[in-house]
């Protein structure tokens, strides 16, 4: 059995995918990524001819491994707090990505970051996040639920993020038992032994089936795009 790789050909699934897809036009923007992980949507972003991209993750190996996975001008990767954007100036970026990180914040400072996001964001720029959707479901399937890891309704993020000041411009709920099970398999096997998990590629495929836009209703991951005003 193959050992675990962190590399972004190795990553890319159906989940990582919608994110790019539900991120829309990237081409001469300039983008926050907050909570970068290993440079995925960095990479994607300068295919896309992005202005300039930044990412940014508390978790220095992370940083580490992103910095390694890309070598372009155009991206800059950060050790950062994602509570902490007092670094970038005001109305300065067109896009800001949050892609399943919310649910690690400390429980109630999701409407802080929503505020430093505004503060952040051009006039009409565009936020997009994805985060865990809160479904009988999605809670009970996900081991780390039990240990506190949150999930959100489609209702209750928007509420937020109306409070700040953004206008809710697309809601949509993706991944099935699929996504679930593989991601069961995927942490057991990478945490476990530390390899690959098994018949990886025959549920890579189903999990892409799951968050293709062609499919209306889901139940594992939930895609909010808001616009500044």
């Amino acid at each position: 059995m193959k050992n675990f790789e962190e590399k972004i050909p190795e990553k890319l699934t159906g989940r990582l995918k919608k994110c790019l897809d539900f991120s829309g036009n990237l081409t001469n923007k300039r983008i926050l990524n907050i909570g970068c992980s290993f440079g995925w949507f960095e990479k994607f972003a300068v295919k896309e001819q992005c202005k300039e991209i930044i990412g940014i993750d508390i978790n220095e190996e992370n940083i580490a491994k992103a910095r390694n996975s890309i070598n372009d001008n155009r991206v800059t990767f950060i050790q950062e707090d994602a509570l902490n954007l007092t670094r970038f100036k005001r109305e300065y970026f067109d896009i800001v990505t949050i892609f399943d990180v919310i649910e690690h914040l400390s429980k109630n400072l999701e409407k802080e970051l929503f505020k430093q996001v505004y503060r952040i964001l051009k006039i009409n720029g565009k936020l997009v996040i994805s985060t865990p959707y809160d479904c009988f479901l999605s809670n009970i399937l996900d081991p780390a639920w039990y240990f506190g890891h949150r999930h959100y309704s489609q209702r209750k993020i928007p509420s937020w993020l109306k409070q700040e000041g953004f206008e809710i411009d697309s809601i949509e709920i993706k991944g099935g038992f699929n996504e679930l099970i593989s991601m069961i398999i995927f942490y057991f096997f990478k945490w476990v032994f530390k390899k690959e998990m098994p018949l990886k590629n025959y549920l890579n495929k189903k999990r892409d089936y799951e968050y293709n836009k062609q499919i209306e209703n889901g139940f594992v991951t939930l895609f909010i795009g808001a616009v500044r005003k």
